[in-house]
């Protein structure tokens, strides 16, 4: 793992100003499950691209993932409508089982265990 790590602060000294490479970072990261550094990354690469709906999807992913649901919230809420209609967004909100259907909805969200809303999404995703 530190390998790993390494492996990518080399990459970020070299590719600090393309944020297709630091979002392409943050990934990695996630799917090694390093929330912390994929989450700083999604951040960075969005700084540098704050109209890409991509990232910000990845964004509310890795809060979701490390459990910041209202987090994980606010930065959905920032893809763009046309994102919006994307199945993989659709199954990260799990709009279709009616858990956000409206912001209002966050209370009763953030309130739920995460092993309900993980069972959901996971239900959800089996539809997609």
């Amino acid at each position: 793992m530190d390998e790993a790590k390494s492996t990518i602060a080399q990459l970020d000294k070299v590719s600090a100003n393309d944020y297709r490479t630091v979002a392409g970072a943050g990934v990695l990261l996630a799917r090694y499950h390093l929330y912390d550094d994929a989450i700083q990354h999604f951040q960075a690469a969005l700084a540098a691209n704050p109209n890409s709906d991509e990232i910000k999807f990845d964004l509310a992913d890795a809060y979701f993932r490390k459990g910041l649901y209202p987090q994980a919230l606010d930065a959905a809420e920032q893809v763009s409508e046309q994102g919006r209609k994307d199945d993989a967004y659709l199954a990260l909100l799990g709009i279709s089982t009616g858990i956000w259907a409206t912001r209002p909805a966050r209370k009763r969200f953030t309130a739920m265990p995460s092993a309900v809303i993980q069972t959901t999404i996971r239900t959800t995703l089996r539809w997609h």
